[in-house]
Order: C-alpha cells, then sequence, then structure tokens
C-alpha cells in the first residue's frame, strides 16, 4: 500500500516543479542583447557587435576603420560599457543606454587618453535584420563612375596649427595639412612639420603625401575611396561657414580656408 505524502511535502514538491517549470519557460533575460546592431555615427557606418554571459558583456566597437573591444555589463534593461584600445586594452569611451528589444538608444562619451578632452554623441543602434534598422550609408547609383562632386568645395584647401611653450625653454611645434578635392573627382592630402627650440630644430623637409584617392559628396558627406580600396566610405561631415570649409569626424572638427 502506497503512503500519502505528507502536506509538507506535497507543498515542497509543488513549488520545486513550479520553479523548474518557469526556469524553462523563461530564456536569461541578458542573452536576448546578443547579436550586431547598426547605426551612422557622425557620418559612419558603425556595427556593434554584443554577446552576453550573465550578466557580463562583451564584443567589438567597429566606426568605420577604427576598432575597439568591448566590455560592460547589462541588467536586462540598461547597457554600460566601456571601449577598449583593441591593442593596449585602454579604455577610451563609455557607452551607456537603454534597450529596447530590437534598438539600442546609446550615449557615446568618448575622451582623449592624453589631453582628456571628452565628446559625447547620441546614436540608435538597431539589430541586423530588424524592420527598423538604419541603413549604412552607401553610395548613390553613379558613385562607381566618381559620384557627385560638390562644385563649393573643389579646389585646395590648408589647415595649419602652432603649438607653443612657454618659459625659458620656448618651442614652437606648426604643422600645415593641405588638402586638394580635384574637379576631376581625384583627392589628395599632404602634411608639413617643423618646429624648433632654443638648442633644436626640425623640419619635415617638405610636403609629405598622406592619402590620395577618389572623394564625392552626398548630404553633407564626403565618400572617399582610397588608392588600392574597392570601395567608398564615409569620410567626414562637412559645411562651408564663410570663407571656411568645416569638416567633422570622429577625430574631431577642422576649419580649411581655400588657398
Amino acid at each position: 500500500m502506497n503512503r500519502p505524502v505528507e502536506p509538507t511535502r506535497r507543498r515542497a514538491i509543488r513549488a520545486i516543479l513550479a520553479t523548474f517549470a518557469l526556469l524553462c519557460a523563461t530564456p536569461a533575460l541578458p542573452a536576448a542583447l546578443d547579436g550586431d546592431y547598426h547605426a551612422v555615427v557622425d557620418g559612419v557606418a558603425t556595427v556593434l557587435t554584443l554577446r552576453t554571459d550573465g550578466d557580463e558583456v562583451s564584443g567589438d566597437y567597429r566606426e568605420g576603420d577604427l576598432r575597439f573591444d568591448v566590455r560592460g555589463r547589462f541588467d536586462g534593461q540598461r547597457l554600460d560599457a566601456r571601449l577598449l584600445d583593441a591593442a593596449l586594452g585602454l579604455p577610451l569611451a563609455r557607452i551607456t543606454g537603454g534597450f529596447g528589444g530590437t534598438h539600442l538608444d546609446l550615449s557615446i562619451a568618448a575622451s582623449h587618453p592624453l589631453t582628456g578632452a571628452s565628446q559625447t554623441r547620441q546614436a540608435r543602434f538597431t539589430r541586423a535584420g530588424s524592420a527598423g534598422e538604419t541603413p549604412s550609408p552607401s553610395p548613390p547609383a553613379t558613385a562607381a563612375g566618381g559620384g557627385d562632386l560638390d562644385p563649393a568645395i573643389v579646389g585646395t584647401w590648408v589647415h595649419e596649427t602652432q603649438i607653443n611653450s612657454g618659459g625659458r625653454d620656448f618651442a614652437g611645434f606648426a604643422t600645415v595639412r593641405t588638402l586638394e578635392l580635384g574637379a576631376d573627382g581625384q583627392v589628395r592630402q599632404w602634411v608639413q612639420s617643423a618646429g624648433g627650440g632654443s638648442d633644436w630644430s626640425y623640419g619635415s623637409g617638405g610636403p609629405e603625401l598622406e592619402l590620395q584617392g577618389q572623394w564625392y559628396a552626398d548630404g553633407g558627406i564626403v565618400y572617399v575611396r582610397l588608392q588600392g580600396q574597392a570601395q567608398f566610405a564615409a569620410a567626414t561631415r562637412y559645411r562651408l561657414v564663410g570663407a571656411y570649409l568645416v569638416t567633422e569626424n570622429v577625430d574631431g572638427r577642422i576649419n580649411w580656408r581655400r588657398r
């Protein structure tokens, strides 16, 4: 004859079964974050890849040619992570924001590791394959033949920087960059530097070619295909302010004067 199960024991068995059913039916919430998320940050196609292990998050962040490791935490609603230099492991930026199931609304706070200068940007990253995925900037149909050139910025532009140190050991260093946006769709950029102090001097010996390739403009963005590369990529946002060409990208803002 089977013995009846005591009431206390019966309640314990029910609790165990209910807990087991709940665990089987409900996936670990952080795992819903895993995947590739796309955005356009300052005119540059950007991909954020995230993987979760419990509440810990890892992955990588690719903004144009830049790549950073991602390390942080996700509590099921908000992501809080750091962007680290892939080679040195130095923290360069912090990304924080809420998770909306198919997207992340992120604040990207970047700081220069030497000067401490900071910049904060906002972007919505949408999961790859979802209905609201943000398309990457792509060349128009005519881009294969050089694209559309903005005649307002065709020409040669110059940007100069000067750094001086005070005190008894005065020293100065100047850098001149020259950007040529050709009417034939060619782009070239040169740099020349010189400096000196009380007992030293330096000169680059003439302009050095930094880059060359092809360019076109679309929607306030300059796209460049460097020599030897197969595709155009967003290089910088731009606008004309008076007599100056102002460009802005992940490296900051530059004011160019026409030569």
